[in-house]
């Protein structure tokens, strides 16, 4: 079960379960619940893995790993992490080749589309502020 797993590891290493939950942005209380349960959000797990220092996929399947396999999720990237217990490959676009799902166009107009709604986002906000400026000088 996840939740002993996690409770397991925490309880292996040199932290306390109040550092861990501070880490992981959440209450001890909600901590110990986790303790009960078999499943976790991936949110906490990851913030979990990493403070504890240890792969995701021993906190999910209690993978025993060996001393030179323990390594710090944050260096590596959980998109890594998660890749390697799913067997999943990531694809980063500097490293496009022809046999790529994704096209560095796609990946291009993506951010064209994403910038364009940031730029309208900002502008919406600025208006907002405006309005209640506006609304602060009428009272």
């Amino acid at each position: 079960m996840i939740g002993e797993n996690i409770k397991k590891a925490i309880e292996d290493s040199d932290l306390t379960p109040e550092q861990v939950a501070a880490h992981a942005e959440m209450s001890v209380a909600n901590l110990y619940k986790i303790y009960k349960r078999d499943s976790v959000e991936s949110r906490y797990l990851v913030k979990i893995a990493e403070i504890l220092r240890l792969p995701v996929e021993y906190l999910l399947y209690n993978k025993k790993v060996s001393k030179n396999t323990y390594y710090n999720v944050k260096l590596n990237g959980i998109a890594n992490t998660m890749g390697h217990v799913t067997k999943q490959k990531i694809t980063i676009p500097g490293n496009l080749n022809d046999n790529s799902k994704i096209s560095m166009d796609k990946v291009l107009h993506e951010l064209a589309l994403c910038r364009a709604e940031n730029a309208s986002l900002v502008k919406e906000l600025q208006l907002k502020d405006e309005i209640i400026e506006l609304l602060k000088k009428i009272k």
